[in-house]
C-alpha cells in the first residue's frame, strides 16, 4: 500500500510517500507512474507564519529637490485583531514621511506617521512615500534613517515584532557662494 503526504509551508512543500508493502508484494511503481488503486493521498497545509515584510526600495538616495522614493509593508498572515505600526524619520530636516492613503497622519501613539491593518484588508501591503527635504544649509550628503516601531496588536502573534529600519541618504542641492544685497536706494552718476 502507498500512502503519499503533501506539507504546504510558506515557503516549502514538502512531499513523503510511504511505502507499505508486506513479504511477496511487487516493488511500486516511481511517485510519477500510475497509481496502484489502493494508493492514499493526504495534503496537510500550515497557514503562514505571523510576520513582516518590508520590501527594501529600488533606491535609497532622496535629494534637497524633493526626490521621492518608496518601500512596501506588509503583513506575513491575518492577524485576528487590527495591527498598527508606527513610522519616523530620525531626522525630518533631511527626510519626511509623506502622508497618503497607505500612511496616516500620527497620533498619540504614532508621533509622525503609522500603517494600520484590519483583518480583512492585511493581504494588501503598504506603500511608503519617503520624500527628500530642502533644509537650506550647505551641509553636504546626510544619512536618516526610517524607523519602523514595534507593532501593536490585540493578536499576540503579531504584538511587538519589529521590522528592520531602512537607511537613506539626501543629497544637498545648496552651493557655496555670495550673496549681495543693496541697503538704502541706489546712488547713480
Amino acid at each position: 500500500m502507498w500512502f503519499e503526504v503533501k506539507a504546504k509551508f510558506p515557503s516549502v512543500s514538502l512531499l513523503l510517500t510511504l511505502l507499505f508493502f508486506g513479504c511477496g508484494d511487487p516493488i511500486p511503481p516511481a511517485p510519477d507512474a500510475a497509481a496502484p488503486p489502493d494508493y492514499q493521498t493526504a495534503e496537510f497545509s500550515q497557514p503562514g507564519l505571523p510576520g513582516i515584510s518590508v520590501t527594501a526600495p529600488e533606491s535609497t538616495l532622496t535629494s534637497e529637490s524633493g526626490t521621492q522614493v518608496s518601500f512596501a509593508v506588509a503583513l506575513d498572515s491575518q492577524p485576528t485583531a487590527a495591527v498598527t505600526l508606527c513610522l519616523a524619520s530620525t531626522d525630518d530636516s533631511e527626510g519626511a514621511l509623506v502622508i497618503g492613503e497607505d500612511v496616516l497622519v500620527g497620533d498619540g501613539t504614532c508621533p509622525q506617521a503609522r500603517l494600520v491593518w484590519q483583518p480583512a484588508d492585511w493581504g494588501t501591503p503598504k506603500v511608503v512615500l519617503v520624500e527628500g527635504v530642502d533644509d537650506g544649509e550647505i551641509d553636504g550628503s546626510q544619512f536618516y534613517e526610517i524607523t519602523i516601531g514595534p507593532a501593536t496588536s490585540e493578536d499576540s502573534d503579531y504584538q511587538g515584532l519589529d521590522p528592520d529600519d531602512l537607511r537613506f541618504r539626501n543629497t544637498d542641492d545648496d552651493r557655496p557662494g555670495v550673496t549681495v544685497q543693496l541697503q538704502g536706494p541706489a546712488l547713480t552718476s
